[in-house]
């Protein structure tokens, strides 16, 4: 696994990696899904940027029920939900499929975390 982190959304950007408040750089979005309704995700969307020394990279999805606060770290928790190597798009969108879909009923929380290696 990767390690987890919460995306800042662009402060502190390094080198296409972000620096976070427990002082590391990690490579991916942690955030949680409250559903409204029950629901089935299959798949994430996600944009990546091709560079001239790589044109693939390893993408990986995590979850765990509840939400990710408190869990950053805890790696043994979290359930990989995805992991494949996949081409790299200039600003194109890539679908990332589950391997197994993540069923949802309402008013529940799910936390995700996608992460790209490389």
């Amino acid at each position: 696994m990767l390690f987890l982190g919460v995306n800042e959304f662009g402060e502190d950007h390094i080198d296409g990696k972000y620096r976070y408040d427990f002082d590391i750089e990690v490579n991916g979005n942690m955030f949680d899904i409250e559903a409204l309704a029950d629901i089935t995700i299959y798949a994430f969307e996600i944009y990546t940027f091709r560079d001239e020394y790589q044109e693939n990279e390893r993408a990986q999805i995590w979850t765990k029920k509840g939400s990710y606060v408190g869990f950053e770290e805890f790696e043994e928790l979290w359930t990989t939900a995805m992991g494949a190597t996949v081409a790299k798009f200039n600003k194109e969108r890539i679908v990332l499929e589950l391997d197994y879909p993540v069923r949802m009923l309402a008013n529940e929380t799910q936390a995700f975390y996608v992460a790209i290696e490389g």
